[in-house]
């Protein structure tokens, strides 16, 4: 597995040498100073930092989302959040006083609250975002979906140890860039997505607890085949969705995907859709979903989809052992 983990960080070595996060690292360090800061009249103070939360600290864009209701919020209460975003620079700073009080800062949130405390010292202070917890996920680390103090100590321990162990990272700002690398760009999902898959196999070729068959069936059902597919046809005997028999055409598709099930559950024949092409994509990126009846939920996201043979219309007979699975399809998956 470390083998692997070496070859997913070398390939983001390459992408970042080529992309805008490197030439951004530095974007900040002459003016997230207390120098700088306290050198700014009100007007100057305010435009900065309405300027920094829509470009996300460079970091992570925001553009004007909220952008007006910051504006008034900092406007109102200027003293107390200039005071606060000053004291990261105090030497007796209290990192967990500051974290619980970010909520007393309106549309000043954890995601550019923690990108603020990086830009004041990357070597110091980590992001936490979607995107952080994401990545760790998927890197098999267990944390909770909360952006509280004790998921950021968490978060923290976590890349300190990834910096320690890999050169590469040098500091909380890039390990960030990783992690954009392998939730927001397409070669990191790649590259994500194979280091997951021979993570996989080394698990299971490892496993004491697994007999031989089970091993080779888990294995074939991780690249479509085997006892999972053929099980989906004795289940459903056509598309879960649109009725078409030719099974030649059709794909098995988990309902909870792979990389956040059990060896049980990725098993399970009722975490599984037997879908045509087009379906079967738009199910695996979360665009389409099915409610707690069957019926089918199209995300906004997804443009014209009678395009894709895709209607309102559609259902699935679903059936009760199903009903977990597509929870967390359209909790975790389905884009709203």
């Amino acid at each position: 597995m470390e083998k692997n983990l070496i070859l997913l960080i070398e390939k983001f070595e390459s992408w970042y040498n080529k992309d805008e996060h490197k030439v951004n690292i530095d974007k900040y360090d002459s003016t997230v100073t207390r120098y700088h800061l306290e050198q700014l009249n009100r007007e100057e103070f305010i435009k900065f930092f309405i300027q920094f939360r829509k470009d996300g600290g460079k970091v992570q864009s925001l553009g004007h989302r909220g952008l007006s209701n910051f504006e008034l919020e900092i406007g109102n209460n200027y003293l107390s959040f200039r005071k606060f975003v000053l004291e990261p620079f105090d030497k007796y700073f209290n990192l967990k006083n500051w974290f619980e009080r970010i909520e007393n800062h309106k549309y000043f949130g954890v995601g550019i609250a923690t990108i603020y405390l990086n830009r004041v010292d990357r070597s110091k202070y980590p992001i936490i975002n979607g995107k952080t917890i994401q990545s760790l996920k998927l890197l098999c680390y267990e944390l909770s979906s909360s952006k509280n103090y004790k998921n950021y100590s968490k978060v923290k321990t976590i890349q300190s140890n990834l910096i320690s162990r890999y050169s590469i990272f040098e500091n909380f700002y890039k390990i960030d860039s990783f992690n954009h690398y392998i939730i927001g760009t397409k070669e990191g999902k790649e590259a994500i997505t194979e280091f997951l898959i021979s993570n996989d196999f080394f698990e299971i070729e490892n496993n004491i607890n697994l007999s031989k068959t089970e091993k080779e069936s888990l294995i074939l059902c991780r690249i479509g085949q085997g006892n999972f597919r053929k099980n989906l046809i004795d289940l459903w005997g056509s598309c879960s969705v649109s009725d078409f028999k030719e099974t030649t055409f059709l794909i098995a598709s988990h309902i909870k995907p792979w990389k956040d099930s059990n060896q049980i559950e990725r098993l399970d024949k009722f975490n599984g859709l037997l879908l045509i092409p087009n379906l079967d994509k738009a199910f695996d990126q979360g665009l389409i979903s099915f409610d707690e009846l069957g019926k089918i939920k199209i995300s906004n996201k997804l443009n014209k989809p009678e395009k894709l043979g895709i209607y309102e219309t559609m259902k699935i007979k679903i059936k009760e052992e199903n009903k977990p699975y597509l929870f967390y399809h359209r909790k975790n998956v389905f884009k709203k």
